[in-house]
């Protein structure tokens, strides 16, 4: 189905709210975060069963790893990736460029996410980051995330040599830029177009959705920068690319997170409309479709590496809700410094624990949860020598650390993990039940830790 839509002439974004939500995405992002995840672990899987021809069409020599910029250590990386299966985890920036003739501002990149791959675990976890984050780049000083691609791609050859070219040296620009800001490594990058979004779902033959909410959108923005009136109905549906592109950028009615579940759940409908293609269809159809999606994708993934992308086929094949994990930086998960004008600023150790539950990835059912260890006494050293103790009994920890008060005996949070396992670090600490108190599940410093223990003098190994 199409949506319902009436263009009207363009006119100026909307204001933005402060503390209450990230500021509101260009009303010129042709792309969000469902987008460029659909596309990077379907369409670059449908590329490479097409051959491995077409596949090399759309790769590309990261320029981190030679020239002015050369990362020796990265180029390694990425070979050996491309030799063997994956085992490993593995960071991808996915970036969705606005590249349209009629953009005055330059070419930027309107949507940036981080993107974790554990072949060996089966798992992706998604870190959305606000375009208008504003982070110290050396030599350039104080820029927004989206801005350093439009800086990589005006400077290419002057950054990382004269072979290179503009769309390399924006996506590599931007990745040492994050790599830098968050303490990361960043293996891969994949730049993608938002018709690649519509092309897939459309060559699919579309998708099924439940809109639970009905959208009735009077200000949706076109791609010649005007706005437009849609409407989607609630219920079940079948919807085209156009369509399921509206359902995934609309801001009627809600917020980042509710949209974060409306692109959840296109993923999900993208996942069971190709596994319940006949082997007819990749036979007959494949080749069309990838014709079609190559031309908007750009990637330093090896997909022409057959052992590679039969692991990245792997993960996307058990992928489903419990296995994907979507995180994104807002005012309600890191602590905001500030709001100056546009530019957001955000408090360094705040992030950095969202980028930590990043990097663990999703809980996956039947795992069990960690126990994290916090000093509570003046002995230097104690969280770390517990967690040692306790990794020698079998359990999983997290990382160790200070807690924010001194405790005279040990005591234990429970965040409503396993009884049994609880039973065990009681008796291992020897704890009582006055030494253990429970809290929401919901206030536990990360979805994968159930337990915490506040170390007090008598716990010493």
């Amino acid at each position: 189905m199409s949506p319902i839509s009436s263009p009207r002439n363009p006119r100026a974004g909307s204001a933005r709210a402060f503390k209450r939500t990230v500021r509101t995405w260009s009303r010129r992002t042709l792309l969000l975060v469902a987008g460029a995840t659909l596309t990077l672990l379907l369409a670059a899987l449908l590329i490479w069963q097409a051959g491995v021809g077409v596949a090399r069409q759309v790769t590309y020599a990261d320029p981190r790893a030679r020239g002015a910029a050369a990362n020796p250590a990265l180029a390694a990386t990425q070979q050996a990736q491309a030799a063997a299966a994956l085992t490993e985890p593995m960071t991808v920036l996915l970036l969705g460029v606005d590249r349209r003739p009629l953009a005055s501002d330059g070419v930027r990149s309107d949507v940036v996410m981080l993107a974790r791959f554990h072949p060996g675990e089966r798992w992706v976890s998604l870190l959305s980051i606000p375009r208008d984050t504003t982070l110290p780049v050396p030599g350039v000083g104080h820029m927004k995330v989206n801005a350093t691609y439009g800086h990589g791609f005006a400077n290419a050859t002057s950054i990382y040599g004269a072979d290179t070219t503009p769309e390399a040296g924006g996506a590599a620009f931007t990745a040492e830029a994050l790599e830098r800001y968050m303490n990361i490594n960043i293996n891969h990058v994949a730049q993608v177009d938002f018709r690649s979004f519509e092309q897939l779902i459309d060559g699919l033959g579309g998708i099924t959705l439940d809109v639970p909410q009905a959208i009735d959108d009077r200000e949706y923005p076109t791609e010649n920068y005007g706005i437009k009136h849609v409407q989607i109905p609630a219920g079940l549906q079948r919807m085209d690319g156009e369509t399921a592109l509206i359902y995934v950028r609309t801001r009627h009615g809600s917020d980042d997170y509710k949209r974060n579940q409306r692109q959840q759940q296109v993923l999900r409908a993208v996942q069971q409309e190709l596994r319940a293609k006949s082997p007819l269809w990749y036979a007959t159809e494949l080749p069309g479709l990838v014709s079609t999606l190559a031309p908007n994708i750009r990637t330093t993934l090896p997909i022409d590496s057959m052992p590679f992308v039969l692991a990245l086929a792997q993960v996307a094949q058990e992928l489903d809700g419990q296995r994907i994990q979507q995180l994104g930086i807002t005012p309600d998960t890191v602590v905001q410094e500030g709001v100056y004008g546009s530019n957001l600023y955000w408090n360094r150790d705040s992030l950095a624990q969202l980028v930590a539950q990043w990097q663990e990835g999703p809980r996956l059912p039947g795992q069990p949860g960690q126990v994290q260890v916090l000093n509570g006494a003046a002995l230097q050293g104690l969280a770390g020598k517990v967690t040692n103790t306790l990794q020698q009994a079998g359990f999983k920890t997290a990382e160790p650390g200070n807690a924010p008060y001194r405790v005279a005996r040990t005591r234990l949070i429970d965040y409503g993990g396993n009884q049994a396992q609880r039973e065990q670090l009681m008796a291992l600490l020897k704890l009582t039940p006055a030494d253990v108190e429970t809290a929401p599940r919901d206030q536990a410093p990360s979805p994968r830790i159930d337990l915490v223990v506040i170390a007090g003098p008598d716990a010493q190994p």
